[in-house]
């Protein structure tokens, strides 16, 4: 690949300064000179014919003699003694006629008009620009290059002719001529060359004849090359005469080369049998027939018999045109256009507008002869006029009947597709976008049958989901293999005969499209490749084969199709999670309203069993040690219970953004030993050691006293869910830094660094609490976190697994007391 693109490089480059010898070129002919009159061939003498404005007095019968001493034979022979002059220059002419011979003394003109050059540099732009654009598209291709050289070289030829020899230096008036020379030689060998490597390559069995054409091209161009030389530093009658022989000789050969390379194109189009090479000879083939067959006819060979030319050179110059542009389309992209609809519609455009043309004309006639009036030209035009005015719809709607009855017009692709793109925006269910598919499709591409199919990626089913004509698939449920889908080649499956032989489609399961009538089946896919579904085709109504175009074109709608359902399902799946989540947001509202109705409920009785049992507790005497235990028993969960409540109903508040705080100056170790005589009852229960270890501070922090009992007793709480064979738990209150700290220690499970994070997070539990099945709601530490961070205050956790946990809350204080 790198190798091609700096080949392409170094060509573009030669281009650049082949181009540049054009501009020479063109520069050098527009200097180049002109007789004040036209001659023309006529026996060993030239007749003389009279312009319009002939300031010298010469009649037709005029014959010319010489042009300064030089002996004049034909018209070429005087163009090479002009072109040794300038524009303006005077040169003495010798001429004989009914009065005799005369000497004349004549002022040259120009010869190339203003129109000439302009055309001439244009054509010759566009053939360097359609060479490199047929190089890039092809640049694997040899016929590609072969074209590319020829197209430069028809450039070249024409900005490089016959010219003045006087504008530049000679030796780059003589490079100019001796490439133009070398051009006009080598290009019909390379016409016979691409001859035999296009549309197939033949070049192997031809290579002598091909290498014959190029060392006849060769010695031709030198031999040519040499003889103007010569002829330009002698300037003689003979050196002049051979230098005009040796260029016949070239131009013999070119229009052999060139007829030869055209009975070649036609033997290979006669005998080849592929529909798509058989197009791409008709491109050529028309080409030739308006470019180089016409140069010859209308150019080379009337020069050489009649001396005179049957077209102006500027015609001749835009008929050139047809060969790059059909070569180039032969070559890069044969079926932009339909050659046989081009061809066709020629010959019936012309008869049909034929016979309208000649209906006008007699209805204008009889419109006339209508009238008996003597002077009728203003008749005639008013009849004229009016017939003109109708005959242009009458001509667009015979035009419009050719196209539907012989040709059945084709789409315009780009805008059938930025149709299609635009309508199906406005689509948004699968059943609809499937019956506009078959319709639309149908309109573009008439076809006896046709389905749309929807398919469910989990099943690998296909759906028929709307149809035209397809009844026997109608209510089939096909079933494609996983690992078919998995084949990057399924792109367009399709009969082998039932599409032109060049498409880029997918031949798997030709039994099941033969058994199932389908001739083309389209995948409906996105962009990222997920597939929908299918288009299912039948055979088209007008019999012919699915052209390139056609399967582009399905491509093309499939992915948008594809792109479009996609979005379809987006925007139903963006609904459904909109659904869900309003559902969800419902059913959570209830479950916080249900949970704070039966938080609230409980918390009734629970604070009669607490005023009960310690109202029992204080007849102390009266009780058994047993009934003693039993109402701590009682009188503990009953605070275990509460607390656990007050967890439900504060993270129902807190999810709310309702919770509110009491902040008021408070102690804080007072509240730390509050908590710590709260607890006592449940570390006993479970048997843990308590190590008790407060400061000695009495410092006033603002905070609301409940929500920090609160928090104290969750981390407390935990510290003894959490711990196993160790029981024991360190409380340290202390003040540091205008903060005061109290830290819960436990020699528990730990937490791994990888839950540290999450550990806030409400109803989270990590693996070694799952593990250890260690009951709990997960909503502590979340309100431990929510207290802390409303008080300005922070939380730190230290803990390896394994080893134990401190969590340490901090609060700011507002004074410092000790």
């Amino acid at each position: 690949m790198i190798e091609a693109s700096a080949k392409l490089k170094y060509i573009l480059l030669v281009d650049v300064l082949l181009l540049i010898l054009c501009i020479a070129g063109i520069t050098n002919i527009n200097q180049k000179a002109n007789l004040p009159f036209e001659i023309s061939g006529q026996d060993s003498l030239n007749s003389i014919i009279i312009t319009q404005n002939n300031p010298y007095h010469l009649s037709a019968v005029d014959n010319l003699i010489s042009i300064n001493g030089f002996k004049i034979s034909n018209e070429e022979n005087a163009e090479f003694i002009t072109d040794t002059k300038n524009i303006g220059d005077l040169i003495l002419i010798k001429v004989t006629g009914i009065s005799g011979e005369r000497t004349l003394s004549v002022k040259l003109t120009k010869y190339y008009t203003g129109f000439y050059i302009f055309i001439t540099s244009i054509i010759a732009l566009l053939f360097f620009v359609i060479a490199f654009f047929v190089l890039i598209k092809k640049s694997e291709s040899k016929a590609a290059h072969i074209f590319h050289w020829a197209c430069v070289g028809t450039a070249l030829i024409m900005c490089t002719t016959w010219a003045n020899q006087n504008t530049y230096p000679a030796i780059l008036n003589y490079t100019l001529r001796t490439i133009f020379h070398f051009v006009y030689a080598f290009i019909p060998a390379l016409f016979i060359n691409f001859a035999f490597i296009f549309p197939r390559d033949k070049e192997k069995r031809w290579q002598t004849f091909i290498n014959f054409n190029y060392v006849v091209a060769c010695l031709l161009a030198i031999l040519s090359a040499i003889t103007f030389i010569n002829s330009s530093i002698h300037l003689d009658n003979q050196s002049i005469q051979n230098y005009l022989l040796t260029f016949t000789f070239i131009r013999i050969y070119a229009a052999v080369a060139v007829i030869s390379a055209i009975i070649i194109f036609f033997t290979t189009y006669l005998k080849e049998k592929g529909e798509v090479e058989r197009k791409k000879l008709k491109w050529l083939l028309l080409g030739f027939v308006i470019g180089p067959l016409s140069f010859i006819v209308f150019w080379v060979l009337p020069q050489e018999f009649i001396r005179t030319e049957i077209l102006p050179e500027e015609i001749i110059i835009l008929l050139q045109l047809a060969v790059p542009v059909t070569f180039a389309i032969a070559i890069v992209k044969y079926h932009l256009l339909d050659i046989d609809e081009v061809l066709n519609r020629s010959i019936v455009y012309g008869i049909a507008l034929s016979i309208l043309l000649i209906l006008y004309s007699a209805a204008i006639g009889i419109f006339v002869s209508s009238f008996d009036v003597s002077d009728q030209s203003i008749i005639s035009t008013t009849a004229a006029v009016f017939l003109a005015l109708l005959f242009q719809p009458i001509k667009t709607k015979v035009q419009q009947f050719v196209d539907k009855k012989f040709f059945r017009v084709r789409y315009n692709f780009r805008r059938v597709l930025n149709r299609f793109t635009e309508q199906i925006k406005n689509y948004n269910d699968i059943n609809s976008l499937g019956k506009y598919l078959i319709r639309e499709i149908d309109n573009l591409i008439p076809v006896d049958k046709i389905a749309f199919s929807e398919f469910d990626n989990q099943t690998g089913k296909l759906f028929i989901r709307s149809q035209k004509n397809f009844d026997l698939i109608a209510n089939k449920i096909l079933r494609i293999k996983p690992d078919t889908l998995k084949k990057k080649w399924f792109q367009v499956a399709s009969i082998k005969n039932k599409v032109e032989s060049d498409t880029d489609i997918s031949t798997i399961s030709q039994n099941t499209l033969l058994r199932w009538k389908i001739t083309l089946v389209v995948p409906i896919k996105s962009v990222k490749e997920e597939l929908y579904g299918f288009i299912i085709i039948g055979n088209k109504k007008s019999g012919s084969k699915f052209s390139i175009e056609d399967v582009d074109l399905l491509k093309d709608i499939g992915i948008n199709a594809g792109s479009t359902i996609e979005r379809i399902k987006l925007q139903e799946q963006l609904i459904r999670k909109k659904i869900e989540a309003e559902k969800l947001e419902e059913v959570n509202e209830q479950k916080s309203m249900f949970v704070s109705t039966v938080s609230h409920d409980l918390k009734t009785p629970l604070t009669s069993i607490k005023i009960f049992s310690e109202m029992l507790l204080e007849n102390e005497k009266n009780l058994s040690d047993k009934s003693k235990n039993h109402l701590e028993i009682i009188e503990g969960e009953t605070d275990r219970l509460t607390r656990l409540i007050n967890n439900v109903l504060d993270f129902s508040k807190i999810e709310k953004g309702v919770k509110d705080y009491s902040f008021r100056e408070i102690y804080f170790n007072n509240i730390v030993k509050d908590v710590i005589d709260m607890m006592q009852y449940t570390l006993k229960m479970k048997g843990f050691k308590l190590e008790i270890k407060l400061g000695e501070f009495n410092d006033l922090i603002c905070g609301d006293a409940d929500a920090i009992t609160e928090a104290i007793e969750n981390i407390i709480s935990n510290a003894i869910r959490f711990s196993t064979d160790k029981k024991e738990i360190t409380v340290s209150s202390y003040y540091k830094d205008s903060f005061v700290y109290i830290d819960v220690k436990d020699h528990g499970i730990g937490i791994d660094k990888s839950d540290i994070e999450n550990i806030f997070d409400p109803f989270f539990r990590t693996g070694n609490a799952k593990i250890k099945k260690i009951e709990g709601t997960g909503l502590g530490l979340s309100i431990v976190k929510h207290i802390v961070e409303q008080h300005k205050g922070k939380i730190l956790i230290q803990s390896s697994p394994g080893l134990g946990s401190t969590f340490t809350l901090c609060f700011p204080v507002l004074s410092n007391n000790k």
